[in-house]
Order: structure tokens, then C-alpha cells, then sequence
């Protein structure tokens, strides 16, 4: 699993509780992260989620890393015996465990569910995350022309980089002289770079927060735009 922050040590947030008598040891969490290669994408404090999450039909996120919050905001891992653990409707999305503490979704099927985050300490549940939305997304989710393919980004609000892919039979012959371009409300171009393959990553560090238009140029073809959010 690739951390990209230094944690505080899990042993500090192991309590004891007393249940009938005797002492049980256990894990307080008050939140979580969720990161991609040490981008926030996903924030739980308490009850409340701030962000999303989104990919293509048939295509998986980039792992996602799961750090927990204690009472007073710090981060840290749960230790060993404690193991990661979810809930999430299966028909829209699954899950693959890619680390102790990190995972991937897959996009099953086009529609919505949450994803709950759990940790389960020896032989009970400790940590139950609220709903974190997930929405897959399909080609008749995202503006598609008979010459021009669709655009799908995420997640979407992004804070430090935003993933997009090219859906649909033209996804097939993607690159030549495509290219990628970022754009801001008013049609300024921010970011372009020639397209490789069907997919990639927009750096949106340092840039102003706000809308953007994220485009597929094509030449030849009309171009493709779908909106995106930059939030901190």
C-alpha cells in the first residue's frame, strides 16, 4: 500500500471498554480519508461526507488508500488484528482488497450505490463509515455524437488530479493528434496534452478552484466536453 502521510501511531487509539465485566479491546474512529496516490478524494468527519466517487463501466479506480480519524483529527492505521472491511451493492460496483488498508472499485454495471467502510477488530465491528456515494457511469451518461466519442471524468469534484476516459467504439482509435485540454469557464485554455490511449490524469494542483471544461479534441470530429469541479 503506497501512504503518502505520516500517521500517528495506531496504538494510541486502541481503548478498552468494559462490556458485562470484562475489558474488550477496540478501535475509535470519528472519520476517514480516502486517497489515490496521496490525493484526497474522499473526506469523513463524523456524519458528514465530503466527496464522491466515480468511474466508467468496466473500468476500475487507482487504489484507494484508507486512513481513519480519531477524536481530535489525527490520522492513523488500524494495527493488526484489525482488518478492513465494506459493504457496497455488488450488481453496480465491486471491490478488490489491494492492501491491508486500500482498495479498488469496479464499475459493474451503470447506476448508483454507497460504499460503507468498516473496520472489524478480532471478532467485531468497530467502524461503520456513513454512505460514500459511488455512481458508474456509461456512454449514455456523457454527450455522444455519431463522430465523436464521450468523456467521462473523475472523481468529479477532484482536488489534485482528475482522471478522465474515452467511452464508447471510438475509445478503440484514440491518439494520432488527439488531445486533452483543460479549460476555464470563459474558453481560456489551462492544460492541454496529447492524448495516449484512452485514458489518463489531469494535474489539477495550484490551480484556481472552480468549474472547468474538460475537452477531447479531435481533429476531424466534433469535440467532446464534460464539466468538472476543483475543490481543496
Amino acid at each position: 500500500m503506497r501512504m503518502k502521510r505520516l500517521v500517528a501511531p495506531a496504538a494510541a487509539w486502541i481503548a478498552l471498554c468494559a462490556v458485562t465485566g470484562a475489558g474488550h479491546a477496540h478501535i475509535t474512529a470519528e472519520g476517514l480519508f480516502l486517497r489515490v496516490d496521496g490525493s484526497l478524494v474522499v473526506r469523513v468527519v463524523g456524519n458528514t461526507v465530503t466527496g464522491s466517487l466515480a468511474m466508467p463501466d468496466n473500468l476500475s479506480t487507482d487504489d484507494l488508500d484508507v486512513t481513519f480519524l480519531d477524536e481530535n483529527g489525527a490520522e492513523f492505521v488500524a494495527p493488526d488484528p484489525a482488518t478492513l472491511q465494506w459493504s457496497i451493492n455488488a450488481v453496480i460496483a465491486s471491490v478488490a482488497q489491494t492492501g491491508p488498508w486500500s482498495l479498488q472499485l469496479t464499475g459493474q454495471n451503470v447506476g448508483t450505490t454507497n460504499l460503507a467502510i468498516k473496520i472489524l477488530f478480532v471478532d467485531h465491528v468497530d467502524y461503520t463509515s456513513p454512505s460514500i456515494p459511488v455512481r458508474v457511469v456509461g456512454a449514455s451518461d456523457v454527450p455522444v455524437t455519431v463522430l465523436a466519442p464521450g468523456l467521462v471524468a473523475w472523481p468529479n469534484p477532484c482536488v489534485d488530479h482528475l482522471r478522465y476516459a474515452l467511452t464508447g467504439p471510438a475509445a478503440q482509435s484514440a491518439g494520432g493528434s488527439d488531445e486533452v485540454r483543460l479549460l476555464d469557464t470563459a474558453g481560456r485554455l489551462i492544460w492541454a496534452a496529447p492524448v495516449a490511449g484512452s485514458d489518463g490524469t489531469v494535474p489539477m494542483a495550484g490551480l484556481p478552484l472552480g468549474s472547468y471544461w474538460l475537452e477531447w479534441h479531435s481533429p476531424g470530429t466534433a469535440s467532446v466536453t464534460t464539466r468538472v469541479i476543483h475543490v481543496r
